[in-house]
């Protein structure tokens, strides 16, 4: 049985098919958390029904502006925790990004001169090489080190 043949749907005239989008109040508070949440465009216009181009046309000063306010927001509550409360771990934040200069976790040293022998040596190294000590002495039936440098038998 053949299957019948599709018929082309005809352009729309003028008159008929979707209506022009009209912008409201209510789609521009929406539309503004989303955007200040983080929501991509493309997802915004997909929850709001539209195309993107619609919500772009419409609404681009809300999407602008939309994380702007959030972090505004955000940076508000931060600024409070660490003032009016007394949040230490807001006031550490808000420091080493604000006064990076003067507020960070590293100090950064220059050496100039020579370098004759240059070798890194760190507590797992040092860990490291008693721990084959260790076992080279009791693959060989020695006695073992002690924590303070001396044989165990």
């Amino acid at each position: 049985m053949a299957k019948p043949a599709k018929q082309r749907k005809r352009p729309p005239r003028k008159g008929e098919g979707r209506p022009p989008y009209k912008p409201t109040d209510k789609d521009r508070t929406e539309i503004l958390a989303m955007a200040g949440y983080g929501m991509p465009q493309e997802e915004i216009a997909l929850v709001k029904g539209m195309a993107k181009n619609t919500l772009r046309k419409y609404y681009r000063d809300v999407l602008t502006t939309g994380s702007l306010v959030a972090t505004a927001k955000v940076t508000e509550s931060l600024y409070n925790n660490a003032v009016k409360n007394g949040n230490v771990t807001a006031q550490i934040f808000w420091l080493k990004n604000r006064a990076p200069d003067r507020w960070q976790d590293r100090v950064e040293q220059t050496v100039t001169g020579k370098v004759e022998h240059e070798h890194t040596h760190t507590a797992r190294d040092e860990l490291s090489s008693r721990i084959l000590r260790i076992a080279e002495r009791a693959a060989e039936g020695e006695g073992t080190e002690a924590p303070d440098g001396g044989t165990v038998h």
